[in-house]
């Protein structure tokens, strides 16, 4: 355990405050020792001021005075040690050297700049650029790009100073909250210095940052600050530290209380969530969708520009209705790329993570950068088209994030001058993008902030020093970070939205993060919430649960037939196999034209040793429909099961005919021959079964009953096992 965990362990877990401080001095001094840098004199001084206080509290007590607010005081000078401590952590990550946090100091402001400061050069920037409407052409293209050089320079070592900055004051707090709801700065300096503060209260939990965009959530006048603030006061939630600081909570209960904040919130959660299936959304495109459109083009690119693929003219000839049909492939599978789209998956991840290698992205800032035609990092697209189409129509009207933007501009910088001059001249005017002046702008806070999301996500994921940070996304299938299964969000603003988000899950089958976020206790104990808590046990392999919740759903409503379905089938994953047959018996009425009821009925028959019922029943079911192999194959293990080893033959034999040799019927029809003596027979089946991936020494374990009921013994198993696994005997 390092020094700073033994801090927190004791200081801040333990509530030790003299134990913690020792520490705290010790961990200072090697530091210091190791050349902690400009910010280790204010440390040492906090925490010569913490010490001294809190021996004055010990003198208090010794000379018997008693306090009424001791408590309370304690609690201040924890939270004091807890300042000092988060301090700590950044000047040592500084320290170290090679890492995100290293790499913004040396690229931040002086560390004297008064906020003064801050405030004039960001206010003087409007007016400098408001001048410059005053000047002739050639002066105001010269000046203004001096202009955007300068600050695009200083807007990133602001954004640096805020990244790493320490614990703030309530004072600082006031001057960016002001700041950022300022009229008098630019928009997008406000933006992306709002996504400083988010990335460095999620590095470094800091109360006062989080407060700060709180505020700037509740009244920016600007709907995308609005959206990057409220990402940000959430994730943030899930920095180290956060959960000392309960107030959060209290904080968030009264936020929730409007609805509509407690709606976005939901919305919110949703939008991460498809954030976190983008490696999933991207393989779908790539197995479904992608080699039809590839199929179906009538192009290739060539280094002469690009040709019409000769096949396809040849095709033209032999097949006249092969175009029509071609058409209709590359239609569906665009119209599914964009339904998936306005779904909230993020389909250009893939594409555009293989564009994020230009130096523009070498630097922290510029991830978080609301896109412009006037970054000096865009400038020479903007000189070779000049006033060209494309740029505004692509960058105003696509549904691009303002990463991808900036990586679709650089490589346009790239490729312009290798461009046949037609396919320029088109880009140059716009044309054959589907992109029109009468389309606007969506501009609505979910658009707004899905953009921004994947902007993060990008980041977290692509960014060359991503492992420095903590990342809030991660998989849907590996412990995703879902904010609703925080502490924080355990109130009742919150508490209407988890039934929602139960459904949304299950609509796009993430049925295994359902119970995590669903609360009984939060939902009320209505029929609804029983079925939605029990899909998730399901989900999850939790079938004690999952019968109790379905349980308490057929008190409520006896003749409901999915939580029916659900209630047999965890009864039947705990070998409860006389309660499923009861179940399926009931849904066999409810429902008497579904096979797959029959199927389970008889299943839960056979399993539970009554083996005539069973037999009876899939005779019945194999009369209604003779043509469904998986009625078939049910049939053949009952007469497997109930030792009728030649009529559980013919059918296997029938099923590998049919189904082109499965593996559970090869393996099901070399045991009708092994029980009935035909070993070589038997051997070649398994053999096959072993070719197709399948374990023997395993199944033969899972059949051992099956086995056993067929006199065959342990040696028996082996004997065979070392049969089929060793060549030399086939």
């Amino acid at each position: 355990m390092t020094t700073l965990e033994q801090i927190w362990q004791k200081m801040l877990r333990d509530r030790e405050l003299g134990e913690g401080l020792r520490l705290m001095r010790m961990a200072l001094v090697n530091e210091q020792q190791a050349g902690m840098g400009r910010r280790s004199m204010n440390l040492f001084q906090r925490l010569e001021a913490l010490e001294e206080d809190y021996r004055l509290m010990c003198d208090y007590m010794l000379r018997g005075y008693q306090d009424n607010d001791k408590e309370e005081v304690y609690g201040q000078l924890l939270l004091r040690g807890y300042r000092i401590w988060t301090d700590m952590k950044l000047c040592m990550a500084i320290n170290k050297g090679q890492n995100a946090f290293a790499e913004a100091e040396s690229n931040s402001l002086d560390y004297g700049c008064s906020t003064e400061d801050i405030r004039e050069k960001l206010e003087n920037y409007v007016q400098e650029s408001a001048l410059l409407n005053l000047m002739e052409p050639a002066e105001k293209t010269e000046k203004s790009h001096r202009l955007a050089d300068d600050h695009e320079r200083y807007i990133s070592k602001l954004f640096n100073s805020i990244f790493v900055s320490t614990q703030w004051s309530s004072g600082e707090g006031d001057f960016y909250g002001d700041l950022l709801l300022s009229p008098t700065i630019d928009v997008n300096d406000a933006r992306i210095l709002t996504s400083a503060v988010m990335l460095a209260c999620m590095s470094f939990f800091d109360y006062t940052k989080w407060l700060m965009l709180i505020r700037v959530y509740q009244y920016s006048d600007d709907e995308e600050i609005r959206q990057r603030a409220l990402v940000g006061w959430v994730l943030a939630l899930h920095a180290e530290g956060a959960d000392y600081h309960q107030s959060c909570r209290k904080v968030i209960e009264e936020l929730t209380a409007n609805e509509t904040v407690a709606h976005e919130l939901l919305e919110l959660q949703k939008q991460m969530l498809f954030c976190m299936n983008a490696e999933k959304d991207n393989e779908t495109i790539q197995r479904d969708i992608m080699p039809t459109l590839i199929k179906n083009s009538r192009f290739n690119i060539t280094r002469n520009g690009i040709e019409e693929n000769e096949e396809s003219t040849l095709n033209d000839i032999l097949h006249p209705d092969a175009e029509d049909k071609a058409m209709e492939e590359m239609e569906s599978g665009l119209r599914r790329m964009t339904d998936m789209q306005q779904a909230g998956a993020d389909i250009y991840f893939s594409g555009f993570s293989h564009m994020k290698r230009f130096s523009f992205f070498y630097t922290l800032s510029h991830w978080f950068m609301p896109f412009s035609l006037n970054h000096p990092a865009i400038r020479q697209v903007t000189e070779k088209l000049g006033d060209s189409k494309v740029l505004n129509l692509l960058f105003t009207r696509g549904s691009f994030c303002d990463s991808d933007k900036y990586s679709f501009a650089l490589a346009i910088t790239g490729m312009m001058e290798r461009l046949p001059v037609k396919m320029r001249e088109m880009m140059e005017a716009g044309e054959g993008l589907n992109l029109t002046d009468e389309v606007q702008p969506d501009k609505s806070s979910s658009y707004l902030r899905r953009m921004y999301l994947q902007d993060l996500y990008r980041f977290f994921f692509l960014y060359t020093r991503k492992n420095d940070f903590n990342n809030p996304f991660g998989s849907l299938y590996e412990h995703p970070k879902l904010f609703f299964n925080s502490q924080f969000f355990h109130v009742d603003g919150i508490a209407k939205q988890r039934l929602p988000l139960a459904r949304f899950l299950v609509n796009h089958h993430w049925n295994h993060l359902i119970d995590n976020i669903l609360s009984i206790e939060l939902c009320g104990k209505n029929a609804e919430a029983y079925h939605l808590k029990g899909l998730g046990c399901m989900a999850n392999k939790d079938y004690d649960n999952a019968y109790l919740y379905f349980n308490e759903v057929v008190k409520l409503d006896e003749d409901n037939v999915q939580a029916l379905r659900c209630i047999a089938r965890a009864a039947f994953m705990l070998h409860r196999y006389g309660e499923a047959a009861q179940h399926y018996e009931k849904l066999m009425l409810l429902e008497p034209t579904s096979a797959a009821h029959q199927i389970n009925f008889t299943l839960s028959k056979l399993n539970n040793g009554q083996r005539e019922e069973a037999l009876q029943q899939i005779y019945h079911t194999d009369y209604e429909y003779p043509e469904r192999s998986d009625v078939k194959r049910m049939l053949a293990w009952v007469l497997l099961n109930s030792e009728r080893l030649t009529e559980a033959e013919k059918v296997y034999r029938e099923l590998v005919d049919v189904e082109k040799c499965s593996t559970e019927d090869l393996l099901n029809l070399g045991y009708c021959c092994w029980f009935q003596g035909n070993v070589s027979e038997a051997v070649q089946y398994f053999h096959q079964c072993k070719l197709q991936g399948t374990n023997i020494r395993e199944v033969f374990t899972e059949d051992e009953s099956l086995i056993e009921r067929y006199q065959k013994n342990y040696v028996d198993r082996l004997l065979m096992i070392d049969i089929v696994e060793n060549d030399s005997y086939q």
